[in-house]
């Protein structure tokens, strides 16, 4: 059942990229993090697709990926704070599927100019989950750092 719920400025929310590819991902510290050519809003798009922790696994995540024929080795799973998403006058809108019931959308907020500097600044936001953390962390669990 979709929640229908205001996504809270604590939630944490999920952002397929691409593995292995250096448009998408970039390496920070001991990890890596998403580009913000992984985390912008795609041409021709309305939104930034993602999902909500509280209610989409990232294993969950991935395996979605194999309904729309791709392989879920070809991705990884970035995460990040809705805080940190609206601090950029962003917003986050709830869009739940009937494969996806965490679905939601980054998207820019009505009226406002947005410098391309924006997804940059997202981008920096982030951290690439390790594939320990894509196989332990459950829907609802809440990640500390």
């Amino acid at each position: 059942m979709a929640d229908s719920r205001p996504i809270a400025d604590e939630e944490v929310i999920l952002k397929r990229v691409r593995a292995n590819d250096p448009h998408c991902i970039q390496p920070y510290g001991d990890g890596y993090r998403a580009t913000s050519f992984a985390v912008r809003i795609p041409p021709g798009q309305e939104g930034s697709s993602c999902s909500r922790l509280r209610l989409t696994s990232p294993r969950t995540l991935l395996s979605l990926v194999t309904l729309q024929g791709g392989s879920s080795d070809d991705y990884l799973v970035c995460r990040m704070r809705v805080t940190d998403v609206r601090a950029l006058n962003l917003e986050v809108l709830a869009l739940p599927t009937d494969e996806d019931p965490g679905h939601c959308e980054i998207r820019k907020t009505v009226g406002q100019h947005y410098p391309a500097s924006v997804w940059s600044r997202l981008a920096k936001t982030t951290r690439i989950l390790t594939a320990a953390e894509v196989a332990s962390i459950e829907a609802g669990d809440e990640l500390v750092e």
